[in-house]
């Protein structure tokens, strides 16, 4: 791990083959716990490379472990009660603004590319039964930090997701080669209903595969060692009662792996993990 200003820290990527998978089954399956403020570690889970940020004014220091029923906003572990198989998830109800979770990677390979793989689950734990507003998205854009080192106001800047923003850049179907899931740097969430009710975001019709290889933007841009490259997901706060989404399986897998990566490798593993359960 590498410490950056206190706020989180970088998780080392040591070498393309492997790459970076996280399944957040050490997360809390009941009850609310505490954590670092607007990083991932609190007693008995330890990811400081996970980091929060609220457009608003909201302090984001509790975990709150719910199978969708819960409807206070704030940062979830979400799954079925007491069981183990767990997601990181947020849910924006009564926050001041947007949320936003970013995965910190540094590159300790040795060597530079200009491409990479993010992939995750996006399952839904929630419809918050929103009526006026039934399509609710999250955001994906990246960062990489070829000068300067992250910043705590680096998470809320460019809320907008202006392409005029140069500082953080758009997962797109302009910046992803190849996408099982196809969108313009806006996801919606698989269900939107009247009702406000908990689903089983386990389940096939509550949840979508994500999967990009993203292409750095900018004419030789690359990912060189000791950089830092952070990926964030934003969770559009909309007018009204919200819905509840958790990731999980994410993989983040540096070329020249990721070919080989999206058939078999870290991907089936993970599949076959996920299947054992």
């Amino acid at each position: 791990m590498v410490a950056a200003n206190g706020f989180g820290q970088a998780v080392s990527l040591n070498n393309f083959t492997t790459g970076y998978v996280q399944t957040f089954d050490t997360l809390p399956s009941h009850g609310t716990g505490t954590m670092s403020t607007n990083t991932l570690v609190g007693s008995g889970f330890n990811l400081p490379e996970w980091v929060f940020a609220d457009s608003g004014t909201k302090t984001l220091n509790s975990i709150i472990s719910d199978d969708g029923n819960n409807s206070t906003g704030g940062i979830y572990s979400y799954g079925a009660s007491n069981a183990s198989d767990r997601a990181l998830g947020s849910l924006n109800s009564d926050q001041s603004g947007d949320v936003f979770t970013a995965l910190r990677v540094k590159n300790n390979t040795g060597h530079s590319t200009g491409l990479f793989v993010f992939q995750f689950d996006l399952e839904q734990w929630r419809d918050g039964g929103n009526t006026s507003n039934t399509t609710q998205d999250i955001l994906l854009s990246y960062k990489l930090y070829d000068t300067g080192s992250f910043s705590t106001s680096d998470l809320k800047n460019g809320t907008g997701y202006s392409t005029a923003n140069i500082s953080w850049q758009e997962i797109n179907q302009t910046t992803s080669v190849v996408g099982s899931q196809h969108f313009n740097n806006a996801i919606n969430l698989p269900n939107a209903g009247s009702t406000a009710l908990a689903l089983n975001g386990n389940s096939s019709s509550n949840k979508r595969r994500i999967r990009a290889i993203v292409q750095l933007t900018g004419a030789g841009k690359s990912w060189d060692q000791g950089e830092e490259i952070d990926l964030r997901i934003a969770d559009t706060n909309v007018c009204g009662k919200d819905n509840g989404y958790g990731i999980d399986n994410v993989v983040v897998v540096p070329e020249p792996a990721s070919m080989a990566i999206l058939s078999v490798g870290v991907i089936g593993l993970v599949s076959r993990r996920r299947r054992k359960k």
